[in-house]
């Protein structure tokens, strides 16, 4: 029997897989939810950490070879086997723009942040040696109207390996922040004597190029723009890794720029067909703001990364509660050195209770704390993802009506309660609203020991003390309704 080509085509593109992505919950905001599975999914990551720390700074040198003195080669497949080891979910990769970048300090004594000329998104045509520090450095020069193949290559295949370990990514577009705080940005494609195409961005003189952030030169926008859709096109089948416009922006000016790189994402992704992809914004020019309401109220991103701010919001000591109005809330502690108090292991858990995505820079605590933050951050994704029966339909306390703690997910039709007690105080739950028989466990985040307590009935309050004299997690499942 004969098949007609179109219809032969037809049932092989049904018979293949959808493609993966990630998308929020059109439902319940507060979550991100994966097209594999139709379930909400936490994300708990690592996003940088110390230099001398292979393992987990390879979040910080997953897209380049960034090196201080001596060369290095990152191993990647090892760094992913270690975030898999710690049972954590989220990577993120960072990428800096520019060749050859630090203090004047750093570069005086040879230790200045260096990323192999042929790591960067331009094809480069040539070199030179650049001797505005004091010191002689070898910088590249680019052809901006160019891409080298090589480093989307190799960005895309570092996603893939990401994504086949079980972790997702988020990457980068651009890594603002670090054109701020340098003194120099020598080795930037955008410097003037760095590439083919007459481009200048140091408008000032002040030897850095941080006006890239802005939308002064139409003709630095019309080259970002190119390489933004260069970006998506390398991305375009894979909907499961998240873009980044750029980490901690610290001038005031760089709204309608960051709005504009939101703006092309989605421009790009109709030219090109591409699957539409989840837009993380980050904190910026925080150590100035009162609110996070500028990044809440921007309607643009998927995905925001608020941070302390002088109104009292402080997400490493009370984390406002997602309330589900705008997206998905992701704390970066990356963000909190300016603005925030201590992280230590109850953060994690007091960020996950309030429906708060958690991202850890593991690089200013003590290893033991260091590691307390990764175990508390493993068993939140555990009861995020796997113990609780079904998180997309849980929503957080906003206050202490239901919850005395504070510290809670619930899902409103009273099946499911999951209650953070961060200290070992006794601690009521309201079930008033709700009836029928409810199965207790006690879990110790201490230990990592689950106990079953016994049952509860609603239709009153409940009273709980954690036995073990520290914090405990209470989690609450309606086994049947009252007849």
């Amino acid at each position: 029997m004969m098949i007609r080509v179109g219809v032969l085509v037809w049932l092989l593109l049904l018979a293949m897989p959808a493609q993966a992505s990630l998308s929020v919950s059109t439902t319940n905001p507060r979550w991100i939810v994966s097209s594999v599975t139709g379930k909400a999914v936490y994300f708990s990551s690592i996003g940088g950490g110390p230099e001398e720390s292979l393992q987990f700074n390879a979040t910080f040198r997953g897209l380049q070879d960034i090196q201080r003195a001596d060369p290095v080669t990152t191993d990647f497949t090892a760094a992913l086997a270690s975030v898999r080891g710690a049972r954590l979910n989220h990577m993120r990769l960072w990428q800096l723009e520019q060749g050859a970048s630090s203090s004047a300090a750093h570069f005086k004594d040879g230790t200045y942040l260096r990323v192999l000329l042929d790591q960067l998104p331009y094809l480069r045509i040539g070199s030179r040696t650049d001797g505005t520090t004091g010191v002689p450095v070898t910088v590249g020069i680019y052809d901006l109207s160019r891409f080298s193949q090589d480093y989307f290559d190799r960005m895309r295949s570092r996603v893939q390996e990401t994504l086949a370990a079980g972790v997702y990514p988020s990457v980068m577009l651009f890594s603002s922040g670090h054109l701020e705080y340098d003194d120099y940005s020598i080795g930037h494609p955008y410097q003037a004597g760095n590439n083919a195409n007459g481009i200048d961005a140091d408008m000032n003189g002040d030897g850095k190029v941080e006006e890239t952030m802005t939308l002064a030169d139409p003709g630095v926008t019309a080259f970002q723009d190119g390489y933004i859709c260069k970006f998506v096109d390398t991305f375009k089948d894979i909907g499961d890794v998240m873009f980044e416009v750029t980490n901690e922006v610290q001038r005031r000016g760089s709204e309608d720029w960051q709005d504009h790189v939101m703006d092309q994402i989605r421009e790009c992704e109709g030219q090109q067909d591409s699957v539409r992809h989840l837009v993380m914004q980050s904190a910026y020019d925080f150590g100035q703001r009162t609110n996070n309401e500028y990044l809440f109220n921007n309607p643009r991103p998927d995905i925001v990364m608020p941070t302390c701010t002088s109104d009292g919001t402080n997400y490493d000591a009370n984390p406002p509660a997602n309330d589900g109005r705008k997206a998905i809330a992701w704390y970066d502690t990356d963000h909190a050195v300016l603005t925030c108090g201590t992280i230590g292991a109850d953060v994690p858990w007091r960020n996950f209770m309030r429906a708060v995505y958690f991202g850890y820079l593991n690089e200013r605590e003590s290893a033991p704390v260091m590691a307390a933050v990764r175990a508390a951050q493993a068993q939140t994704l555990d009861w995020a993802n796997t113990r609780i029966a079904n998180l997309l339909d849980m929503v957080a306390e906003t206050g202490t009506s239901i919850c005395e703690s504070g510290y809670c997910l619930y899902n409103p039709d009273g099946s499911e309660f999951l209650i953070y007690l961060p200290s070992a105080e006794r601690k009521y739950i309201d079930l008033s609203s709700w009836t029928g028989q409810y199965r207790v466990q006690l879990f110790n985040p201490a230990d990592g020991t689950t106990t079953n307590a016994a049952e509860v009935r609603g239709n009153g309050f409940c009273f709980f003390t954690p036995p073990w004299g520290g914090a405990a997690v209470v989690y609450l499942k309606r086994t049947q309704s009252s007849q």
